[in-house]
């Protein structure tokens, strides 16, 4: 009986040297002030060392905060859904939008086009391709600022 007990544990054990033996060790602990302090210490190629930076990493919410904001090794999140300060602007400025993106030029598709992230030489093209679509983007005044997200997330996609 003692030694079905023993089963489990020497699996875990095996599956743990296993897992130090892997070439991609940093993705098994994620990112965070853990991974950023056990890194640098050089106790990433250990069991222990895993451990401690991914404990740390759930710490405090600081894994959740360098997902959110892009830093710590994170990758920033791209595309207009996904983009918050992108949403919040469209919401915060809908009938200037329109009116600009009707005209094809305005400050305010100048700063739709910087948090979309598109380059400086793109710009003139993305402002004709939004005002020759501006009727799927706005097909009523009613319109949310959620529906015309999703239709410039279709348009430019």
């Amino acid at each position: 009986m003692r030694n079905l007990c023993l089963a489990p544990a020497l699996l875990l054990a095996v599956g743990a040297l296993g897992a130090v033996e892997s070439p991609d060790l940093r993705s098994n602990v994620g990112i965070g002030l853990g991974t950023m302090l056990f890194e640098s210490m050089g106790y990433t190629d250990s069991v222990f060392g895993q451990t401690c930076a991914a404990t740390t990493n759930g710490s405090f919410s600081n894994q959740l905060f360098f997902v959110t904001t892009g830093t710590g090794g994170a990758k920033p999140t791209s595309g207009f859904v996904q983009n918050r300060p992108l949403r919040d602007f469209v919401a915060d400025n809908l009938d200037t939008l329109a009116r600009d993106m009707a005209a094809g030029t305005g400050e305010s598709l100048a700063t739709l086009a910087e948090l979309a992230g598109i380059a400086e030489a793109d710009r003139a093209a993305f402002y004709a391709k939004l005002q020759a679509n501006f009727a799927e983007i706005f097909p009523s005044a009613d319109v949310t600022s959620e529906q015309v997200v999703d239709r410039l997330a279709a348009i430019t996609a």
